[in-house]
């Protein structure tokens, strides 16, 4: 647990320097983003009955990490129609939030897609 001591440091002080400097689009909170959080890597946190490894710079995993959880409606639209199994495409599945959440449920297949390199490096690594 030590080994993510200092990524969930470096995510506290990142958020609150985005909420005393005016949001994550101030340059103090971009400068931050690009010179200390990408050093540090990904942050490993436990949202929405999930592991996830975050990355703070990135807009879906913002707000995983800080609102505690993206689109929740959306979320339990998927979980209430795969309540009895099924299959689920997501595309454009960017980290996987909704697909991992999916394949929680039992009886559920799903297939992801995403565009973006690190967006399925990101879900993949999840899934181990």
């Amino acid at each position: 647990m030590m080994k993510y001591f200092i990524p969930r440091l470096v995510f506290k002080l990142y958020f609150t320097i985005c909420k005393a400097s005016g949001g994550r689009d101030s340059k103090l909170a971009k400068w931050f983003a690009r010179n200390v959080t990408q050093r540090v890597g990904l942050v490993p946190l436990q949202r929405c009955g999930l592991y996830l490894e975050l990355n703070p710079i990135s807009f879906v995993d913002w707000c995983l990490m800080a609102r505690g959880g993206f689109e929740p409606d959306v979320r339990r639209v998927v979980e209430c129609a795969l309540a009895d199994g099924g299959i689920m495409l997501d595309i454009g599945a960017n980290i996987g939030v909704f697909s991992l959440a999916a394949a929680a449920l039992p009886d559920v297949t799903v297939f992801s897609f995403s565009l973006r390199r690190e967006s399925y490096s990101a879900c993949t690594a999840m899934l181990r």
